[in-house]
């Protein structure tokens, strides 16, 4: 379970609560926080895929049709304030959100992060 955000100057948070330095099921909460800029051709590629799977016209709402599944939340703020929210249980809404999450994914792990205090405004979901 994580959290990034990243600002169209490519700065950005990564807030990391569970499962994205161990893979233990017993592991402890992280509450990890770290900020950082995202490299400009990571920063390009995220927002040329969002631009190819046409976001604003995707679904606001997908669902698999299993339990246990893992889900994702993507706000995308845009065009001088307006937002487009997707709810996606199962991570499975299009293969291009599919193709999107797992740039998501990388991020935590390609990126310079350098630890930080938790930022205002975000606060971590905990269970």
């Amino acid at each position: 379970m994580f959290e990034i955000k990243i600002n169209r100057d490519r700065k950005s948070s990564f807030i990391a609560q569970h499962y994205n330095f161990s893979t233990e099921r017993d592991a402890p909460a992280e509450n990890k926080y770290f900020e950082g800029v995202i490299k400009k051709e990571d920063f390009e590629s995220i927002t040329s895929t969002l631009n190819y799977i046409d976001f604003t016209n995707l679904n606001s709402q997908y669902s698999v049709m299993y339990t246990d599944a893992p889900s994702a939340t993507l706000k995308i703020t845009y065009d001088n304030g307006k937002v487009k929210h997707i709810e996606d249980y199962g991570k499975k809404g299009t293969y291009g959100l599919i193709a999107l999450y797992e740039m998501f994914n990388n991020l935590r792990f390609n990126q310079d992060w350098k630890p930080t205090k938790e930022p205002e405004g975000i606060r971590i979901n905990n269970f």
